[in-house]
């Protein structure tokens, strides 16, 4: 059986920085997964969610530009600016 989720159920947590919270609620969501593998699929979605929707909290960013922006500066090169194609 597919898990459903509630509608807003993700972009409530798209407003805080507390992944572990994040994954504890994916968890339940889930219920009873017959599979590893299926489980697995839900962990690794929402992990990608997570690091890739920009959130006010991180400045509009994703977790993985804000990661990509640290890599940069630690090795002195010029960070990148972000533009926004209309």
């Amino acid at each position: 059986m597919t898990p459903m989720l509630k509608p807003g159920s993700l972009s409530e947590h798209m407003k805080s920085s507390d992944f572990n919270q994040y994954n504890k609620d994916i968890v339940k969501w889930t219920g009873n997964v017959a599979a590893l593998e299926k489980f697995n699929t839900w962990l690794a979605l929402s992990s990608n969610i997570w690091n890739n929707v920009p959130q006010p909290d991180r400045g509009n960013r994703s977790a993985n530009e804000i990661v990509a922006e640290e890599k940069q500066r630690q090795r002195g090169e010029p960070a990148l600016k972000s533009c926004t194609i209309p």
